[in-house]
């Protein structure tokens, strides 16, 4: 896990950084976070335009002001810095800017997501428990060209027909020079591909061999389970084509129904072919081992 990295800049005419930080000591303790917290002495006005100073204190966590809305101000100001909120005027940040500016900063360091997102997806992935291990081309990137392949014919496969036999994997892992036993138990340990006790595709993420509450219908006519609401979402971009889903709320049990145009498809395809369309070789976002909890 890595830490937060808290700044403090300040200048000398102001004495309120000290009560900031104690602050964010408190706040940190709270939430179990040691974080890294520098002083930064801002000494002028030049220093201030470089520095992007709006007024002491600035609390900034990870780079990002704690302040909603502060990172895009154009402004600086070489003064102590007042703060408005619900509770009116202050020289300290709010406390509940600080927590939430903490606690993402402890969900980013849990990830590993780091800048490579936005952060509300960022954050959405992490309360869902999806590393960053499983996103795109990370997905697959231990596996040989050989078993990408397999992985993705059994997409494929499972798209258009259903959950391939036992037998109909054997062959196609025999076109592509593998072992079936070996080229099965890679997948598997990767978390890509689950047989059941026949030797069938019991779970191929982001499909689902057996009956969930995700039923996703291909334009064509086909229709598959997924094994998440999530991995449900993912499958109109990894396959560039218009789908509808019909899920199952898990704490109301109502009945959800969503639909992908194909110009929704579309467009999102082309922001994802890079990283999760089958054209390109690439995998879908889905959960670690979840076979038994999805």
């Amino acid at each position: 896990m890595t830490e937060p990295h808290v700044e403090i800049l300040y200048f000398d005419g102001c004495p309120n950084h000290d009560d900031a930080r104690a602050l964010i000591e408190r706040i940190a303790a709270e939430l179990q976070l040691v974080p890294r917290i520098d002083l930064v002495n801002v000494p002028d006005p030049e220093a201030a335009i470089a520095l992007r100073f709006l007024g002491s204190p600035t609390v900034r966590v990870d780079g990002r002001d704690v302040e909603p809305g502060a990172d895009e101000r154009a402004e600086v100001a070489f003064s102590c810095r007042v703060y408005r909120s619900e509770n009116g005027f202050s020289g300290q940040p709010n406390e509940a800017w600080v927590r939430a500016a903490l606690e993402h900063a402890r969900r980013q360091g849990l990830s590993g997501y780091g800048d490579e997102l936005p952060p509300r997806v960022a954050d959405a992935l992490a309360a869902a428990e999806i590393p960053p291990s499983k996103l795109g081309a990370a997905r697959w990137a231990r596996l040989g060209d050989s078993e990408r392949e397999l992985y993705f014919w059994i997409l494929r496969r499972f798209a258009s027909h259903g959950p391939p036999t036992s037998a109909v994997v054997a062959a196609a892992a025999e076109r592509l020079g593998l072992d079936v036993h070996e080229a099965s138990a890679t997948l598997a340990r990767e978390d890509l591909v689950h047989l059941d006790k026949n030797g069938g595709v019991a779970v191929a993420y982001p499909f689902s061999g057996r009956p969930t509450a995700h039923e996703v219908r291909f334009e064509n006519g086909g229709q598959v389970h997924a094994m998440c609401a999530i991995d449900a979402l993912g499958i109109a971009p990894m396959f560039d084509q218009p789908i509808e889903i019909s899920s199952r709320d898990p704490l109301s049990g109502d009945d959800v129904r969503a639909r992908s145009s194909q110009q929704a498809a579309k467009e999102r395809g082309s922001r994802s072919r890079r990283s999760s369309s089958l054209a390109r070789s690439t995998a879908p976002v889905t959960h670690s081992v979840a076979a038994a909890r999805c």
